[in-house]
């Protein structure tokens, strides 16, 4: 009925039908590609311990950390309420109140409100602010789970105050706790 000619040309279109299938199907999933999203939890607390209480003389210290995250207001992207993550006992070998933890990497999960998770691996700097407080300011990739693909910031903030008179303290610090903010959004 519609000839040699047409039905060439139909077979072509098949194959051509075939082969996008198979590439859209060896494409990664959805989850593969960064999902942008802009998350903003202004309102965390933070808490870490250190066992043994860290001095002024170099030692290996237990550290342990958690931050509660509430007020999450979402901009861009599937919404979110609260998150926490927390982390350790990890061995912080030669730590001292001198060199307290200046500069390092670290990998955190989120927890989300929704169930889901965030991984992100953080680079850690410690900063002056003023006088009276210093902060750790973690910037990182959201490397698995929601968010993937986007840039996080956390910052945690500490008083001097705090930090100088556990370090002087003959058990000495064995606690710190402080405000936290944290962004999630898209890499630039």
């Amino acid at each position: 009925m519609f000839g040699p000619a047409r039905e060439s040309s139909w077979n072509r279109w098949g194959a051509l039908a075939r082969l996008l299938g198979l590439l859209v199907a060896a494409l990664p999933t959805h989850q593969a590609f960064a999902q942008a999203a802009v998350v903003t939890c202004p309102s965390g607390t933070n808490s870490v311990t250190f066992s043994p209480g860290l001095t002024n003389e170099p030692q290996d210290v237990l550290i342990t950390g958690e931050t509660t995250y509430s007020l999450c207001a979402t901009v861009l992207g599937p919404r979110v309420t609260t998150a926490t993550w927390s982390v350790g006992p990890v061995l912080f070998p030669g730590n001292s109140c001198d060199n307290f933890l200046s500069t390092y990497r670290s990998t955190l999960t989120l927890q989300w409100d929704t169930g889901e998770t965030s991984t992100v691996l953080f680079t850690t700097v410690k900063v002056a602010l003023q006088s009276t407080t210093f902060a750790f300011v973690q910037t990182g990739t959201v490397t698995a789970g929601k968010f993937v693909g986007n840039r996080a910031v956390q910052t945690i903030t500490y008083l001097n105050e705090d930090l100088e008179n556990g370090c002087n303290s003959p058990s000495g610090l064995t606690r710190l706790d402080g405000p936290a903010t944290l962004t999630i959004a898209p890499l630039l």
